[in-house]
């Protein structure tokens, strides 16, 4: 696996990996109802494109394909988006993109980061050290 900055060629593959990893890797998190309300579709890349603007983007390369990616805003330290595909779970991709995250957020002198985790995505932020401090 290597990690490397989002390249606007690669948003195709990122918004395809995002709507798999709702549809195929949430299935036993949320209902089909819910899954399609968050992803119903695959976005378009121009979609995606304008979607990841304004965010530092890191991407998971397995054998040159991008398998994962984790985005957040790098003024305030908020993870928007980390997402992997639904066959690399449990393979560490999430774990390095977290971190990959977490030390640029350390890096540009932030001292917390916050994020709204998914039920499929709880348990990690949990053994990460992050706290919960309310649902939705």
């Amino acid at each position: 696996m290597q990690l490397r900055r989002y390249r606007p060629a690669d948003a195709a593959r990122l918004a395809a990996v995002f709507h798999r990893a709702v549809q195929q890797g949430t299935r036993a998190v949320y209902s089909q109802a819910q899954r399609d309300g968050w992803s119903p579709t695959c976005p378009s890349a121009h979609r995606w494109r304008a979607r990841l603007e304004g965010l530092e983007t890191w991407v998971a390369d397995v054998d040159g394909r991008a398998e994962g990616f984790a985005s957040f805003e790098p003024d305030t330290g908020y993870l928007d988006l980390l997402f992997v595909a639904p066959e690399m779970i449990g393979r560490g991709l999430a774990f390095a993109l977290y971190r990959k995250v977490h030390a640029r957020c350390r890096e540009s002198g932030l001292s917390r980061m916050t994020a709204e985790a998914s039920e499929q995505s709880h348990a990690f932020f949990l053994r990460q050290g992050w706290t919960e401090t309310g649902r939705r």
